[in-house]
């Protein structure tokens, strides 16, 4: 069973995050964000991402053939930390979030997580 996080704030429905990788983040990136309403962290993920697409105009706009290898190398490095970042940390940022809008942690490790959502259609 996973470990899970619940949540629970009196004037809204209860929180359930998962522990560990955030795989919604690592695809869906900064629309995960905004839909979780981490602002900051979209916003420098943003920032991070057009500092990114910034030096890669740079280094494509280069004449110079000797930097080129070692600059492409780590601008490779940068996209993939970029990319990878919100995966390892999404939930950890999501938990954060919560606490700060004032969810209190009821529950913490293996968690029967039942569909709410889909109870009335089954009848």
């Amino acid at each position: 069973m996973k470990q899970h996080r619940v949540f629970t704030q009196r004037l809204h429905p209860p929180q359930v995050v998962k522990v560990g990788f955030c795989w919604p983040a690592f695809f869906f990136n900064v629309a995960w964000m905004l839909y979780n309403r981490l602002w900051s962290q979209a916003a420098l993920w943003v920032a991070a991402l057009l500092g990114c697409r910034y030096l890669h105009a740079v280094l494509e706009a280069s004449p110079a053939a000797a930097g080129r290898v070692p600059m492409a190398v780590a601008l490779a490095a940068a996209y993939g930390a970029l990319f990878l970042v919100p995966g390892l940390l999404g939930n950890r940022w999501r938990e954060q979030n919560l606490l700060d809008d004032g969810y209190e942690l009821v529950a913490d490790g293996e968690v029967e997580i039942r569909p709410t959502a889909a109870a009335p259609l089954a009848g």
